[in-house]
């Protein structure tokens, strides 16, 4: 268990030095990195003091600080200061990088994912239902 907590670890440092990630992504793969690097040390030592209480309450604490990381650090989260969901709804992008345009939220919903102008979620409201008929995750070329 902890080689693979450390070694998963291990791989979301090495992912976050790409020059591709933008920062909260790399922002994320910092926190989570870090997080299961240091979780890794818990298992090693319930291996030598298999009863102790404090390894074992620190391999619990590094999954739900590992989750609370995870949905903290969103696209709509609250530690970054995003786009409100409601606010979020009323926005929509043009696919082709167009100009972007406020849509009726029970027609169509195309909200831009922050910091990754390539990917955008389309959910497409069917008429006279009560919620998404479907959603479509669709990538765009220009």
């Amino acid at each position: 268990m902890p080689l693979a907590l450390g070694i998963s670890g291990l791989a979301f440092l090495g992912h976050e030095e790409n020059g591709w990630l933008h920062s909260r992504s790399a922002f994320v793969h910092h926190i989570c990195g870090w997080t299961l690097v240091v979780g890794a040390l818990f298992p090693l030592g319930a291996a030598f003091r298999p009863r102790s209480h404090f390894f074992r309450l620190g391999f619990a604490v590094t999954f739900v600080v590992l989750a609370v990381a995870l949905f903290a650090l969103r696209d709509s989260g609250p530690a970054l200061g995003n786009v409100p969901s409601i606010a979020a709804a009323t926005r929509a992008v043009a696919p082709a990088g167009g100009r972007c345009t406020p849509l009726d939220p029970r027609k169509a919903l195309c909200a831009e994912r922050a910091n990754d102008a390539l990917w955008s979620l389309k959910a497409f409201w069917a008429p006279g239902r009560r919620g998404l008929s479907r959603g479509v995750l669709a990538h765009h070329l220009s």
